[in-house]
């Protein structure tokens, strides 16, 4: 062991690099002897995902002089395998070696080379000067910054964090005159400060902040209390900090009556699980302003009663303090709103003020505020009651007697409200009570408490069930549809709840309603609600609001299809449904969504049934205006993939400034271009891409993987078995407007391509143009594919590409960067003519021809046709006096 290790000169790495070299070894020596035999090359090689390696090649790299040893001893040591494996991933044949010889003239040997081997013949190798490199910065990189200062930095960088492989000795110190060999150079190449993605394009203007709030996208998150899926995940007040320390602007809070008095957060339409409110608003202070200075909306979704209402209002105050744009400043100031006036300060959104409709109130002229109470404050006081009942340990315990109750007649509502009812002798319309025991033995937590009701002016039957730690309201015949934001349907409940009810025991108690049996075994349990949810959802109830929720709140929603409204900064929420509608077939009454979306801020929420946290393409939206599109952070998808892309413009602060077309009336979409932006991208290599088992995340690239890290992937050990084999590379272009595609040649085939496929087996790098008419709002996405499975992958606007000999870094499927890995790539960019430009100006210009044309010879057939009917005419003359003149011929 001494003697492999004292044989051969100990290699300088980074630390980062050295420290995935060591894993690799650790995970390919079996038998933790610290030395390699023939038989655990092949293992090395996939832990390395280097499987594909041919044997002649491996041969080669032993028989080097960098390698030495297979052949000499039969073994190799951690520094003879890791020069074994540079060797592999750095040849002295490929696109860069030939780049490296092609600008590096001159073959010096290093000093300190000749001092550790003694035999200079054995290692000359050519070296890179300053001057070189500052001609390859100037000419392939487009770089005119000072060489010099960018040379010594990255050198001396390399002498702080190399250490000796072989841990013999210390690391060799590099001198600025040493200059790069090839491995130095591949390695510099491969650094991030050499990024395919130049920050500079991707920096905010100086006045970029300083438009009105609806000239901007701006990052929007769903249920962002959630972890995992919206029916029964965990709710975490950490998934705030989280999305807002990755840019997160816009954010969502659910909020619901708490059994101790305290508002809670919760997906209320599922059986996710509670946080306290005030854990979020701290949690809320707290990272609010770190990533980015410019304002957070918080969309609230009340379900609360009116005192706990108050309650979220008061909370709100005394965390959030002056940070709160208050209704009335919203009102002065509603002109000049920007995000640079705003900066620092947190709108809230919510309902607007609703006033109840007439018929609430009592045939005697009592106002149904006063003493003729509204159906939601009766219910609301219900559901006090009903509170009272459960214990200190959540569960819930119904009176043994429930002779008499308070409900909703429709006496009560005419002017004796509250008025006690007998259950025996009620009317039609009063609350009838059941007890479901074989649904407490079908549902374990579930209690054995129900009730049935048909719901006083609406005629609808619901069904009251009290879980553990909660009350909850399932309505039986509710579409899920019709609530803004419901859950999916709770199958498993309604599957127990069926099972209950085709039991004996159900049967003989539910034998009176066999209709209320067939609806309910089918759609009982679609909706969770509160009871004074149940109260704003009645037909003619107004939806309730408290004062004290309207008087922090700045942002009011409005329908979409409202014209006017009082309140000057509205704000409109619309369903991914919806959404979709207005795409194919627009608003209508020949108003443009365009239009009214820059009139009014607008956020787009998913579909109900999205239960697996999936998310909606957000590209058709930011294409009709729509600034905010909410989206499941939780879920690194393809829609939360290309919403990190584009939000890491204008420095990512989490507002997009729109483009001029979008922020102004009357414009078009994309607008007509005659060039077209063309990024030409070859593909020279992947390097270190993980095996399918392997993690190696960035977790200091952000803040935000602190919080929730699972989210963010746990480091884990190469894995020799799960060598990716078969790699291939894909490029797709997703575009919020205008033309784009990719291809293999040009010009532009007449079949265009928004996505293409490309093997990294050849020996020949492929090349593929990225063409986009708008490029600063095209997004390219390149995935690494094992088989069906994207193992890497990076997205970043198109626009944002610099020139030159770059490299991709790349994430893991879950959005954290991946250690060393990385896609190196040449960039080349030009400008390419719009030929479908030119050919749709070509095609209007000959259809207008042709409409002039037709227009043209349809007036020469009027003319002709006038001029034979009178040639006709004439005829008929001719003929005429021809007679006239024969029969005075034949009288004389």
């Amino acid at each position: 062991m001494l003697i492999s290790l004292k044989l051969w000169p100990p290699l300088d790495v980074g630390a980062e690099e050295q420290q995935w070299l060591r894993a690799v070894f650790e995970a390919s020596d079996r038998n933790r002897s610290g030395l390699l035999e023939r038989s655990d090359l092949r293992t090395l090689l996939n832990a390395a995902n280097l499987g594909n390696v041919g044997q002649a090649t491996i041969e080669s790299a032993l028989g080097s002089e960098k390698v030495r040893g297979m052949r000499l001893i039969g073994h190799l040591n951690f520094a003879q395998a890791t020069r074994l494996l540079i060797a592999l991933q750095m040849p002295s044949d490929d696109e860069v070696a030939a780049l490296y010889r092609r600008y590096c003239s001159a073959a010096r040997l290093s000093a300190d080379d000749e001092e550790k081997d003694g035999d200079a013949s054995l290692l000359q190798m050519p070296l890179m000067t300053l001057e070189e490199w500052a001609t390859f910065q100037r000419e392939e990189q487009s770089e005119e910054e000072d060489s010099r200062a960018l040379f010594e930095e990255r050198i001396s960088v390399s002498r702080n964090i190399r250490v000796p492989m072989g841990e013999v000795g210390p690391a060799p110190e590099l001198k600025l005159d040493q200059g790069l060999t090839l491995d130095d150079f591949r390695r510099q190449l491969l650094h991030p400060t050499n990024s395919a993605v130049d920050e500079r394009k991707l920096a905010a203007a100086p006045d970029v902040f300083s438009h009105p709030l609806s000239h901007y996208w701006i990052s929007c998150s769903h249920n962002s209390y959630l972890v995992g899926d919206q029916l029964t995940s965990r709710a975490s007040a950490d998934m705030y900090r989280r999305v807002l320390l990755e840019g997160c602007r816009c954010i969502e809070v659910d909020l619901a009556d708490g059994a101790d008095g305290e508002p809670e957060v919760t997906h209320v339409h599922a059986l996710t699980s509670r946080i306290k409110f005030i854990d979020v608003l701290e949690a809320i202070d707290e990272a609010a302003f770190e990533t980015s200075p410019l304002p957070i909306i918080i969309s609230v979704e009340m379900h609360c009663g009116p005192e706990q209402q108050q309650r979220c209002s008061e909370l709100m105050r005394v965390v959030f303090g002056r940070k709160i744009l208050m209704p009335e400043e919203a009102i002065r100031c509603a002109a000049v709103l920007s995000p640079t006036s705003l900066a620092g300060r947190i709108l809230i959104k919510g309902k607007p003020e609703r006033i109840l409709p007439p018929r609430a109130a009592s045939k005697t002229g009592r106002s149904s505020i006063g003493g003729g109470r509204s159906e939601a404050s009766r219910l609301s006081e219900s559901t006090e009651a009903n509170r009272a009942s459960l214990l200190g340990d959540g569960s819930f315990h119904p009176s043994e007697s429930r002779s008499t109750h308070r409900v909703p007649t429709e006496a009560s509502s005419e002017g004796a409200p509250g008025s006690e009812v007998d259950s025996g002798s009620a009317p039609r319309r009063q609350l009838e009570v059941t007890r479901l025991d074989t649904l407490g033995e079908a549902v374990p937590g579930l209690q054995e408490q129900s009730s049935l009701e048909e719901s006083a002016g609406a005629g609808r039957r619901v069904q009251w069930l009290a879980m553990p730690g909660r009350l909850t309201t399932l309505s039986a015949t509710t579409d899920i549809d019709q609530a803004e934001d419901t859950g999916a349907t709770l199958e498993a409940y309604s599957v127990a709840l069926s099972a209950a009810m085709n039991s004996s025991h159900s049967s003989a108690r539910f034998s009176a309603r066999p209709s209320a049996l067939r609806v309910g075994a089918r759609k009982l349990l679609r909706q969770v609600t509160t009871p004074v949810e149940l109260a704003k959802r009645q037909k003619g109830a107004a939806r309730y609001v408290d004062p004290a929720m309207l008087r922090v709140t700045a942002l009011r929603s409005c329908g979409i299809d409202a014209r006017q409204t009082s309140w000057p900064t509205p704000i409109i929420t619309v369903s991914e449904a919806r959404m979709a509608a207005i795409e194919q077939s627009g608003l209508g009454e020949g108003e443009s969504p365009h239009d009214v979306f820059l009139r009014r801020l607008t956020r787009v929420y998913p579909a109900g049934t999205r239960v697996a946290s999936s998310n909606m393409d957000p590209l058709p939206c930011w294409r009709l205006g729509a600034q905010m599109v909410a989206l499941n952070y939780q879920t690194n998808d393809t829609p939360v993939q290309l919403n990190r892309a584009l939000f890491a413009l204008d420095s990512g602060y989490g507002y997009v400034l729109k483009p001029p077309e979008l922020r102004s009336a009357g414009d078009e979409w994309p607008p007509s271009r005659e060039n077209l932006k063309c990024f030409s991208l070859q593909i020279l290599g992947l390097h270190r891409l993980p095996t399918r088992r392997e993690h190696r995340p960035v977790l200091d690239s952000s803040l935000h993987h602190a919080f929730e890290p699972a989210l963010s992937g746990h480091p884990a050990p190469p894995d020799p078995t799960g060598a990716v084999q078969n790699a291939a590379v894909s490029v797709e272009l997703h575009t919020v407007g205008g033309f784009c595609c990719i291809s293999r040649t040009l010009p532009l085939p007449n079949r265009t391509v928004h996505r293409m496929v490309v093997q990294l087996t050849s020996r020949h790098a492929p090349t593929l143009h990225c063409l986009a008419a708008e490029p600063r709002e095209t997004i390219l996405r390149v995935c690494v594919h094992d088989g069906e499975a994207v193992v890497a992958y990076e997205a970043v606007v198109l626009g944002a590409l610099r020139a030159g000999y770059r490299c991709l870094l790349l994430r893991s499927s879950n959005g954290t960067p991946i250690r060393l890995c990385a896609l190196l790539l040449h960039i080349k960019e030009s400008v390419e003519p719009n030929m479908r430009e030119a050919g749709r100006a070509l095609f209007n210009a000959l259809h207008t021809a042709v409409e002039e044309r037709d227009a043209r010879i349809e007036q020469l057939e009027s003319v002709v046709d006038t001029l034979r009917e009178e040639l006709a005419v004439l005829r008929g003359q001719v003929h005429s006096a021809q007679r006239e003149t024969g029969s005075e011929a034949l009288e004389a």
